[in-house]
């Protein structure tokens, strides 16, 4: 992990932060906490009220992971965000990486102060701008026959689906999507994308075959000719985007994880599924050309 301090002083010289898609909030735009949405072993949850240069004062959720997971939790974080707006997917408005003092998070998750420790001081955490909807969790099941309709109807649902299979997520529940508005919805939460948080040595297999969990959930076998198609034309578009983003990955890890392997092991993934997504997905739903 690249010293913090050293990272900030060099971000203060930086003026083009805000070319960026994520950007760096440091513990003074934390203002207070709000309420903890989620704890557990691999990730803390809660809404605090941050300053941004974007939008001023804001609530947003601040996803902070024990030590032991924040490199691999903040590099998928950032990397799904990264990809997923690149192809245009519906997610947070504004993201950032934030500098919070640890004695802050102690505050806010009492009984993990022991999983939060380290000798810097600081954490880094992912921070996301609060997105208007309510989590499908509190309204159906997927796999309810309304929840399958809306989500049919929803035109940007095959892009989503040829984007879990390039990130390999097979976390796509219905507590990381957000109905935003009738048949449109939002992405949150990419902590378990590319083999997730698990992957504690670094490495990645790049044909690692997750199930596309929201594929089955909505569709089961039966997945209509059309559906196929529009999945293959997202795939087509994997390489491009993934061209577009890299800039912004390969600053973000030499900044954050200049002493891992983390960088240059998500980039290598990104690059090659990217490369390979057409056939992957001719493969997965059997559609013929």
């Amino acid at each position: 992990m690249a010293n913090i301090l050293q990272f900030e002083r060099r971000a203060n010289h930086r003026p083009h932060q805000a070319q960026r898609a994520v950007g760096l909030l440091r513990d003074l735009s934390y203002l207070s906490t709000l309420r903890v949405v989620r704890e557990n072993s691999t990730s803390l949850v809660h809404i605090a009220e941050i300053a941004t240069p974007e939008r001023g004062t804001q609530q947003a959720f601040v996803k902070a992971f024990p030590m032991r997971y924040e490199s691999v939790g903040l590099t998928n974080e950032l990397a799904g965000y990264l990809v997923a707006r690149a192809v245009g997917l519906p997610v947070a408005t504004n993201a950032y990486v934030l500098i919070v003092k640890t004695e802050k998070l102690f505050g806010v998750h009492p009984s993990f102060q022991a999983e939060l420790s380290n000798t810097r001081g600081y954490n880094l955490a992912w921070c996301t701008s609060a997105i208007e909807g309510a989590p499908v969790r509190l309204l159906h099941k997927i796999t309810d026959d309304e929840m399958r309709k809306r989500l049919r109807a929803w035109k940007r649902l095959p892009a989503v689906l040829a984007f879990d299979d390039w990130v390999a997520n097979g976390d796509r529940s219905r507590d990381n999507l957000i109905a935003i508005r009738n048949n449109e919805f939002a992405l949150v939460d990419h902590a378990e994308i590319a083999g997730g948080l698990s992957r504690l040595d670094g490495t990645i297999d790049n044909c690692i075959q997750v199930p596309n969990r929201l594929l089955k959930d909505v569709y089961g076998d039966q997945i209509p000719a059309s559906v196929k198609s529009a999945m293959m034309l997202a795939a087509e578009q994997h390489s491009v985007a993934f061209a577009i983003v890299q800039p912004e990955l390969d600053y973000w890890f030499k900044e954050l994880f200049s002493n891992s392997t983390e960088d240059t092991t998500i980039i290598d993934f990104l690059r090659d599924r990217a490369n390979t997504s057409v056939p992957r997905v001719l493969t997965q739903t059997g559609l013929l050309i």
